[in-house]
């Protein structure tokens, strides 16, 4: 049996009611999916809004809701988060943020997915993407593409790949924008399985000066004179689509 964490990456204003139902539908249809009950970890604004709209009792597929209220945007909530030393029990880590709805999953094939190809981060296709090529790979379904960069909206993770993708992140750079180039400068193979779906339901509502101004930051104490010398270094979006029917 796999032990499971949903883990919310945070939750709060604006539009609770739109994420509250996001969060509902998906840890249903997770449920449906795996057949055996799970933990939730929800990274948290608001305390004790969060405990009086869900709670074991109502939803007894829920072993454990582990809530940590903090301020910030977040990598703010991620970075020396206390309760991450406690994951290594989990087999595997959801890491999703609360305006990304599940459309089609299949968790244990996604697992066997990411196992057979040696993967360490992989995500579903994300409708309503920053960039085109979350969206799908050469319009072959049963496939997976091997990248070079990979947007942050919803990730399946082993502890040890969890704790390695908090490690990229900096609390200066709250709005983890840039987070997604740097997978090959911290050596992890990224990949999109095309045939599950998520969506991005909600548009970003992040202040775009202040975020490209930490992206560049986050980018040059990497390393890097800009973002476009490592895009030069990592030229290709995706670099391979490998058929799952062959």
């Amino acid at each position: 049996m796999v032990k499971f964490l949903y883990y919310l990456a945070a939750f709060g204003e604006p539009n609770i009611s739109i994420k509250y139902d996001v969060l509902i539908h998906n840890i249903n249809y997770i449920h449906e999916n795996i057949k055996t009950n799970f933990d939730l970890f929800v990274n948290v604004y608001d305390k004790t809004y969060f405990e009086n709209i869900i709670n074991t009792s109502n939803f007894t597929y829920l072993n454990e809701i582990i809530i940590n209220k903090q301020k910030g945007i977040l990598s703010e909530l991620w970075i020396n988060n206390p309760y991450h030393k406690n994951f290594k029990k989990y087999d595997y880590i959801f890491f999703i943020l609360d305006d990304v709805k599940i459309e089609k999953i299949d968790i244990l094939s996604l697992i066997n997915i990411k196992l057979n190809n040696k993967i360490d981060v992989i995500s579903p296709r994300v409708k309503k993407s920053t960039w085109s090529y979350m969206k799908g790979g050469g319009g072959i379904r049963n496939s997976i593409s091997i990248t070079s960069r990979l947007e942050i909206f919803c990730l399946l993770l082993t502890y040890f790949d969890f704790i390695k993708f908090i490690s990229m992140n900096d609390i200066q750079n709250s709005n983890i924008w840039g987070v997604d180039y740097m997978f090959p400068h911290y050596k992890l193979k990224t990949a999109i399985c095309n045939k599950f779906t998520v969506e991005h339901v909600l548009k970003s509502n992040s202040d775009h000066a202040a975020a490209i101004e930490q992206m560049e930051r986050y980018i040059i104490n990497h390393g890097y004179n800009s973002r476009d010398e490592l895009i030069r270094e990592h030229p290709n979006d995706i670099v391979e689509t490998i058929d799952l029917n062959n």
